[in-house]
């Protein structure tokens, strides 16, 4: 059957152009819509529910200490994503290439002539969208059918756990009208809809002038475009390879002066910085936030729905551009002016309003569940969390339980057999989920979402992956064979490599085509769903070529579902299950290195999960670790170049290959030949001691975080920037590693913690040892730094200290809600379990919190502040094990010393950021009873008796650990804030 237009509007209640339709098929079946029925649950492609756990952005906030307000992360959305923007693509071909305007029906669209005449620069943003507005809804179900236009720029969005998702809200917000009963009202504008970025379909970001625009077109616009859209007959739109291929053959039937002027046109786009020309210094920086802030709405609608691409339209005065983005980056248009050019607006609105679903940018591989099947789907995961975690509150049960069903919002997810791009629309496993686990904040790249899903044809909870891959070769691209993580953990399990999961489905997801069908809308599945933006990296419009990089990678949408959904090692109960949970992962490393030559390359907390396999739960026996995320792995063996911007999360980066990549970014413009080499070296670099050193910095950070120690607030925001994320972004990429080189050398940031299980503080210097020896290492444990020595240690650390290790299977504290003054705005997410959200506004952040945020090493500021609010600086005391201390050939180390109080416990995972203030206030008032304050704290300096000027630390052993650790900083200290 030869396939025709999909269909335009059916799900919105529109009626397509005649003709549009193409005919049933035996292998499709019928399109599912939100509230289609009584029976409907959910909303299918829309309004994904909100995660309550962690988050990814910008190469890894969910363990950076970065401020998370919109102030800095709009920058580092923008800096992260320049390198992924293509532009300025010619209006025309923009709208007959991703909205087929030439294949529409125009003769009902409104007349566009004066549309916008009232939209004037004003000097103020309400000033253009109030008369913008105005000029969209004067033709309302005219001009856009089935869409309506709102001003949500004072109404952010509110459908989060906590009510608010912060910054998120453009400036006007368009919505399909059948989907309007699912949005809220504004409180307190009765007839104000707001910001609800789970259903809109585009969106205007508008800035008062011209000026604002942070694109900057080139002085000439290349006067051969025109000549090039169609070459005999043959439409070459939607092939960009077939327009630079045709370009070359017109030039060279062309004269010596044309094509001498040709040429030089292109050098002059090579050259021309299309994305933030002319913007130096402070305008700059107010350049980059609004970039990031526009690029923000659109990570925040992928987020929210399950799509491939989405549009928005950027206004600044009465100029005007269209974007269209994916998983790649995105592609925007020449800017146009509304008073010389209202068509093309117009006709951006009316080809929008007729194109399919699919075109739109949805993902209709998804549908709403039956209400039926949300029941079968609460009730699979209720019994899933007894089996994982024993619990007996049924107030903390049911947070739990939220974590992963949200009331009316279950989807069901196709995963057709055989999959894409032979997919069958009748065939294959339906998936059950509601609220995902961890979702991507980041614009482009893997983009991941993971899900613990019902799988109704087998009544198991299985862990779902939902990601855009890269394609990575095993060999060659020509002649090597395509490896997807499916099929590489499919090796590893026929290898028997242990503490790595089973997969149970694995496959590309497919496009979808709609058309009418016997009884209504129907779908049916055709080649695979990719992004687009890489086919015109070298389109004869594309400028900057010459002055970056272009990061814009073919991305394709892949699913796949594991055995074992459980909680990521963040979730940890206390040192004994870290301490397990740990080596199996390290074990997972070994065994995949020893039988298969493939290392991981991305090792984090987050890629290793806790599952219980036991056939009962107790509240003693640690989970069992397993490794997963293996996309990024790769054989050293194997020449295979790698895609340009797969990385791990930089925290846990291993410190030579942080340096190795700095070397290769001294000069960014290299040649392709160059890059290739590049590509070629970072393979037979990466080496398996990398890897164990990421589980490492996996262990020092989840210990520094999760476990009782007696470091300081302001010492502890320390060492998490100055080991764990201090870098520098060139080109995009981070560079950085010297706090990691500095523990290596001196072991100041990973001995002197004073932790309340000394077998931490054995096994970070045992492990450091072996890892880059000093001169104090003893000789036993020199060359030592390769998986069977580092095996043989842990595995009998374990096995002769399981005694010892029975007193810390429940230590857990959180260190940083006992710290939250200084962390402030800057703590990471999923470390202080916050429901995930938003950036908030720069203005709406605590003004106490900003100056310690902006200054890591700088704790005097910190320490004032505590001193205002009635608190000391020295950490609580632990209560210790009065077991004498003994060190065995197996490594055996005992817990001694007595001390007073044990710490309460903080904040369990489940918990909210408002319990961690509540507990460290409570906590302030216990320690303010139990110690007196030093004596002579006046105006904030915080001096005692018997104290250094000014440093306000008394006599004691963690005074003594604040000093020490404010002599090993100050040789790195630059730029205090006074």
């Amino acid at each position: 059957m030869k396939r025709t237009r999909s269909l335009p509007l059916l799900l919105y209640g529109c009626h397509p152009p005649e003709g549009s339709f193409s005919s049933s098929t035996t292998s499709s079946r019928k399109l599912r819509i939100p509230g289609s029925d009584d029976e409907t649950s959910g909303k299918g492609a829309f309004d994904t529910p909100v995660p309550t756990i962690s988050m990814t952005e910008t190469s890894g906030q969910t363990y950076g200490i970065a401020d998370k307000d919109s102030d800095s992360r709009y920058p580092r959305l923008a800096e992260e994503t320049m390198r992924s923007i293509l532009g300025p693509m010619p209006t025309d071909k923009f709208l007959d290439t991703f909205l087929h305007r030439r294949e529409m029906n125009m003769s009902k669209r409104p007349p566009c002539e004066g549309a916008f005449a009232e939209v004037q620069e004003t000097g103020t943003e309400s000033g253009i969208y109030i008369a913008l507005l105005n000029a969209l809804k004067a033709c309302e179900g005219k001009r856009c059918p089935g869409f309506t236009f709102w001003d949500t720029s004072s109404f952010p969005d509110t459908s989060g756990p906590t009510g608010s998702l912060g910054s998120h809200k453009p400036d006007i917000c368009s919505y399909a009208k059948a989907f309007l009963q699912f949005i809220k009202f504004s409180k307190k504008h009765k007839k104000a809809k707001i910001t609800d970025m789970g259903y809109v379909a585009f969106w205007f970001e508008i800035k008062p002038n011209r000026s604002d625009d942070y694109f900057c077109d080139p002085p000439k616009v290349q006067t051969e475009q025109a000549s090039l859209e169609t070459h005999d007959g043959q439409d070459t739109r939607t092939d960009p390879a077939s327009v630079d291929s045709q370009t070359e053959q017109d030039v060279k039937g062309k004269g010596k002066a044309a094509r001498e002027a040709m040429e030089m046109e292109r050098q002059e786009r090579d050259a021309w910085d299309f994305v933030m020309k002319g913007w130096e210094g402070t305008k700059r920086k107010e350049g980059m936030k609004n970039l990031g802030q526009t690029i923000s709405y659109a990570t925040e609608t992928f987020k929210r729905q399950h799509r491939h691409s989405c549009f928005s339209v950027s206004i600044c005065g009465t100029s005007a551009r269209f974007i269209r983005w994916d998983r790649a980056g995105a592609i925007v248009s020449e800017a146009f002016s509304l008073h010389e050019s209202p068509n093309l607006l117009c006709d951006f609105l009316w080809c929008f309003a007729h194109v399919s679903n699919s075109e739109r940018g949805y993902d209709l591989t998804v549908e709403p569940a039956t209400t039926a099947e949300e029941t079968q789907f609460r009730e699979a995961i209720e019994k899933h969390i007894r089996s994982q975690l024993h619990v007996t509150d049924n107030t903390a049960f049911e947070e739990l339980v939220k974590e992963h069903h949200q009331q009316g919002s279950v989807t069901a997810i196709h995963l057709p057999l055989p999959a894409a791009p032979d997919a069958d629309a009748t065939l294959g496993r339906r998936i059950l989920a509601s609220r995902p686990i961890v979702v991507p904040q980041s614009l482009t790249g893997r983009s991941t979402r993971t899900y613990w899903a019902l799988d109704t044809s087998s009544g198991n909870v299985v862990l779902l992956k939902d990601t855009w891959r890269s394609e990575v070769f095993s060999g060659s691209k020509e002649s090597g064979v395509l490896e997807r993580e499916g099929d590489i953990l499919e090796k590893l399990t026929e290898q028997k490599v242990e503490n790595v999961p089973a997969v149970v489905y694995h496959g590309d997801v497919p496009q979808v085509d709609e058309f009418k069908g016997d009884d209504g809308p129907a779908i049916n599945y055709f080649g695979v769903q990719m992004t687009f933006s890489q086919d015109y990296v070298s389109a004869p419009w594309v400028c900057g070529s010459d002055l970056r990089r272009f990061v814009v990678q073919k991305r394709t949408h892949y699913r796949m579902t594991l055995d074992i959904a459980g909680y990521c090692l963040l979730r940890l109960q206390g040192t004994t299950e870290l301490f397990h949970a740990a080596y199996d992962a390290f074990n997972a490393l070994r065994q995949a290195y020893d039988k298969t030559k493939r290392l991981h390359r991305d090792v984090h907390p987050g890629n290793i999960i806790l599952f219980n396999k036991n056939a009962t739960v107790t509240s003693s026996a640690p989970r069992t670790g397993f490794l997963v995320d293996w996309d990024c792995s790769m054989d050293p063996d194997t020449f295979r170049p790698l895609p340009d911007d797969i990385s791990a999360k930089w925290q846990f980066v291993a410190q030579a290959v942080c340096v190795h990549s700095h070397r290769n970014l001294t000069h960014p413009n290299y040649s392709k030949r160059e890059a290739t080499e590049f590509q070629t070296i970072e393979v037979k670099f990466y080496k398996i001691q990398h890897d164990m050193e990421s589980i490492l910095y996996v262990v020092f950070y989840c210990a520094l975080l999760w476990t009782p120690h007696r470091i300081t607030g302001p010492f502890l925001r320390h060492i998490l920037w100055r080991v764990f994320d201090e870098c520098s972004l060139i080109e995009g990429l981070p560079v950085g590693g010297a706090g990691k080189l500095e523990n290596m050398k001196s072991r100041q940031y990973s001995s002197g913690a004073d932790w309340k299980c000394k077998l931490m503080e054995h096994w970070l210097a045992v492990v450091m040892d072996y890892l880059h020896p000093i001169a104090t290492t003893p000789k036993d444990r020199r060359l030592k730094w390769t998986p069977k020595h580092l095996d043989e240690f842990w595995s009998g650390f374990l096995s002769c200290n399981e005694a010892v290790l029975q007193d810390f299977r429940n230590d857990r504290v959180s260190n940083i809600a006992r710290y939250s003054s200084d962390f402030g705005n800057s703590a990471p997410h999923s470390v202080l379990a916050q429901p995930h959200q938003g950036t908030r506004a720069g203005s709406g952040v605590n003004s106490a919190y900003k100056r310690v945020a902006r200054d890591p090493v700088d704790e005097r500021d910190a320490k004032r502040r505590r001193l205002r609010m009635g608190d000391d600086e020295d950490p609580p005391d632990y209560e210790d094990s009065s077991e004498s201390e003994a060190v065995t050939s197996a490594s055996t180390v005992r817990s001694t010393g007595a001390g007073s109080t044990m710490p309460p416990d903080s904040v369990d995972v489940s918990e909210t950021a408002s319990t961690v203030t509540d507990h460290t206030r409570s906590e302030r008032a216990q320690r303010k009873q139990d110690r007196p304050r030093a004596r002579g704290a006046s105006r904030g300096r915080g001096r005692g008796r018997g104290t250094s000027r000014g440093t306000g630390t008394r006599g004691s052993a963690a005074g003594t650990l604040q000093a020490r650790g404010r002599e090993l900083r100050q040789p790195i200290t630059r730029n205090r804030v006074r």
